[in-house]
């Protein structure tokens, strides 16, 4: 069955240059071939310690904001931040926290590559590679040997302890909410005939709503934060809270307000109980997301203002009037590379040629798209390495 509709409407035009400016945020192909080959190489180097870590099982798996595919493009002089967790299968309340993870350091000091790169962080191990990324290795011991759940423990050298985690519960949790959402009676960006992604690269055009409106909110996180980026707050609280407010919607723009607004009630909420928001991990209660806040008044504080200025910002973008000033300003916001007048020609130009060779109908599903992505099947998932 097919049905023709005009698409030559502001609200889905803007979905559309939405969709736009999140393709111009993703990892390039070149980019994301680097980024595995660098997780290869460093999970084929720990897992096959004869030393240190001899006779300890190890898993290998990426965590972040790679791992539910929100990663955004830095702006200039930043770095790809990426994560991989280095699961050691000990008995972690008979082993020092600070022992496990200097284990994992040194491991990484004996190789003649890495040696240089190494960099102890807080909880992390960090390789930093000579262009646009660094990697973090995290050590972790599986909380409970004996069951198959996800939670592990973590070392915190500021406390020389160990902390709660729970990479892998998370990213499923934050998965299965980003895969339930109403879809539109409408795809508006030009497709290929053919998408042909690399595994884990998922592309923008198949991407669900709420992981393109997370890497919208961290764009505009990392934009209004450019000169001032130790106050910005971090990646995974904002995901969490996205993720927490996220109502389903198939519309970018109206997931973003919808986000905002409900983040915006969560923080007087904690207001009015006379205490600042708590972001916990929702597989692991006792992993706080935001304890840095604790420490940190000032960050806290940042992080209201910025959620007040963009919830005001978007409220402002979403009723300029005419679509060539709604892109203007989604360019200014985001910083994406949209040539407006370019973009808004193909736009034009696309929806005409669909219309007028009828390609443009409704799937047996109820999705509208165009004619030859009808048989399309989404490809999802992440191939790194270990299970996820």
């Amino acid at each position: 069955m097919n049905t023709q509709f005009d698409l030559a409407t502001v609200p889905n035009q803007m979905e559309d240059l939405l969709q736009r400016i999140c393709g111009s945020l993703q990892i390039t192909r070149s980019q994301y071939e680097e980024i595995e080959r660098s997780y290869g190489h460093v999970a084929k180097w720990l897992s096959s310690d004869k030393g240190i870590l001899k006779e300890v099982d190890v898993d290998i798996y990426p965590q972040g904001s790679l791992r539910i595919g929100t990663t955004v493009r830095p702006l200039s002089q930043q770095e790809y931040d990426l994560d991989l967790v280095c699961e050691l299968k000990l008995d972690w309340g008979k082993h020092d926290a600070l022992t496990v993870f200097e284990a994992v350091k040194q491991r990484m000091l004996e190789n003649e590559m890495y040696a240089p790169m190494v960099e102890p962080k807080k909880r992390c191990v960090r390789l930093n590679y000579a262009g646009n990324y660094h990697l973090d290795i995290l050590p972790a011991c599986p909380t409970e040997l004996s069951t198959s759940n996800s939670r592990v423990k973590v070392p915190d050298r500021s406390v020389e302890d160990w902390k709660d985690s729970n990479p892998k519960g998370f990213a499923g949790w934050f998965d299965r909410i980003a895969d339930d959402f109403v879809p539109l009676q409408y795809e508006l960006l030009e497709k290929k005939a053919e998408i042909q992604p690399l595994p884990g690269l998922e592309p923008v055009e198949i991407k669900p709503p709420l992981k393109r409106a997370v890497q919208l909110i961290k764009r505009y996180r990392d934009v209004y934060f450019e000169n001032d980026p130790d106050n910005a707050p971090i990646s995974i609280v904002l995901t969490r809270l996205a993720a927490d407010t996220y109502n389903k919607q198939g519309s970018v723009a109206e997931a973003i307000q919808g986000i905002l607004a409900g983040i915006g009630r969560l923080i007087q909420d904690a207001q009015r109980s006379g205490n600042r928001l708590k972001v916990v991990n929702p597989m692991n209660q006792l992993e706080d997301l935001s304890e840095k806040w604790d420490s940190d008044p000032t960050g806290y504080k940042y992080f209201l203002k910025f959620i007040y200025d963009f919830h005001q910002e978007w409220n402002r973008v979403m009723e300029i009037q005419g679509i060539h000033n709604v892109a203007t300003a989604l360019k200014e916001m985001f910083r994406g590379k949209l040539p407006i007048d370019d973009e808004l020609r193909k736009q034009a130009s696309f929806m005409k040629a669909l219309r007028e060779n009828s390609k443009l109908g409704v799937t047996s599903s109820g999705l509208l798209t165009t004619s030859i992505l009808t048989n399309t099947v989404p490809v999802k998932g992440h191939n790194f390495y270990g299970s996820v």
